[in-house]
């Protein structure tokens, strides 16, 4: 929700970032929305002029641009986005299909802001792999495409062979040590769309894969290995199949990574914290009976705005669309997205574009449903006392409340380390 030039002011409030690289790090959209626009603002254009300058239309991209308003209007032939909350639901076939939605790219158009297609994507592919040139002729700065190459952090591996498992056992002597072949693979995923790119320079090969689902690990992990096997040309090498004559690797590794995938899923849904016994007593709300205490505006410089509103007691349906889908309270079935209803007054938060309203869950804290395309997130929010009382410890529940805290989202790392000050009354 944010301009793009902020994310790089507010930068300097987030704490967590170590003055030199080390093993240890950590894959954030951010990082590469604030890349993006530094490069821009140096050289003195848009973050999407750039782009087309300097690589869209130097690879001769056709089908690749900015925006999803944008590519609706380039083809007709475009995927949605598809997202099922259990590995059954995908089984079954029973998707939430999501509109197009701009909102997103508007802050991290580095990260996830341009559309492509397949062939595009291994044309790409292919000028990296080539070092910036196309067909013989060096369209890209050979340097900048180095430089992109080149190992920065080493990440530890404990299983190493854990992707090639099923394969032949002369892949793994053959890559192990008889032969030495490059590989370079890069993937990512967001608002409910996943991308892939392996490399075999040796070989001259690049396979691409672009999927209008939120995670295709479980086989982007295995399949680019699988149509790369009969290029190695190495004597009886093959890949291993089952009983029925299928690829190994699909049932005994890629079905079980994505049902570990959808436990995942489901248990952010669910609420990653401990629920409280039915039997336990819980510990009342301290301003049961005046909610307009939790009411107001809680601000970080780093992490935005939630705004906490008092609705009066009602029903409410949602309509159709994205509105509707969006105003959950709780976990309900597709088929009751955007409805709530309730008798009594309730609290109900807003945090850029997420909101539902706020179940009560112990003391001082709430429920709050982060309903987004890749998560349906249920998450703990609660309300604290400034900073100069907590010192103090009061054994008194009556403290005004100035400070928001809450519960770790996926993708917001480092979040729930921070406290958001109440800085408005609404």
């Amino acid at each position: 929700s944010l301009p793009r030039r902020e994310l790089i002011r507010q930068l300097r409030y987030f704490d967590d970032i170590p003055p030199t690289l080390g093993i240890d790090f950590k894959d954030n959209n951010v990082a590469y929305a604030i890349a993006g626009e530094a490069a821009s603002h140096i050289a003195g254009t848009s973050y999407e002029q750039l782009v087309l300058d300097k690589v869209i239309r130097p690879l001769g991209l056709k089908n690749t641009g900015f925006t999803q308003s944008n590519m609706k209007r380039h083809s007709d032939n475009y995927a949605l986005s598809y997202m099922a909350y259990s590995f059954e639901a995908a089984q079954r076939g029973e998707f939430r299909i999501f509109p197009l939605n701009e909102k997103p790219y508007m802050a991290l158009a580095a990260a996830e802001g341009i559309y492509t297609n397949v062939l595009d994507l291994a044309r790409w592919g292919k000028a990296i792999m080539d070092l910036g040139a196309v067909d013989g002729k060096q369209v890209l700065n050979r340097m900048s495409v180095e430089e992109t190459l080149k190992s920065r952090t080493f990440e530890w591996n404990e299983n190493p062979e854990s992707r090639w498992k099923e394969f032949d056992p002369i892949f793994l002597m053959d890559l192990g040590g008889c032969r030495t072949l490059t590989m370079a693979n890069d993937s990512g995923s967001d608002i409910g769309y996943g991308s892939d790119v392996t490399m075999f320079p040796e070989l001259d090969l690049v396979i691409a894969m672009l999927s209008n689902t939120s995670d295709i690990g479980h086989f982007s992990n295995f399949l680019p290995y699988s149509i790369a096997t009969p290029f190695f040309d190495i004597p009886g090498m093959r890949n291993n199949r089952d009983s029925a004559g299928e690829d190994k690797w699909i049932a005994v590794s890629a079905i079980p990574k994505a049902e570990e995938t959808y436990a995942a899923v489901e248990l952010i849904a669910g609420g990653i914290f401990s629920a409280l016994d039915d039997n336990e007593e819980r510990t009342p709300l301290t301003f049961k009976d005046d909610l307009g205490a939790y009411v107001g505006e809680y601000t970080h410089p780093f992490w935005g705005r939630f705004e906490i509103s008092l609705v009066e007691g009602k029903e409410e349906k949602g309509g159709e669309g994205e509105q509707g889908d969006r105003e959950i309270s709780s976990s309900k079935s597709d088929q009751e997205v955007g409805q709530e209803e309730w008798k009594e007054p309730v609290l109900r938060f807003r945090y850029n574009e997420y909101t539902s309203t706020l179940e009560h869950y112990d003391h001082n804290t709430f429920i709050a449903i982060f309903d987004d395309v890749l998560f349906k997130m249920r998450v703990l929010m609660s309300f604290l006392p400034d900073v100069e009382t907590l010192k103090e410890q009061p054994d008194s529940k009556e403290f005004p409340i100035e400070n928001l805290a809450i519960q770790d989202l996926p993708g917001a790392m480092g979040i729930s380390e921070a406290l958001f000050y109440k800085t408005k009354k609404i």
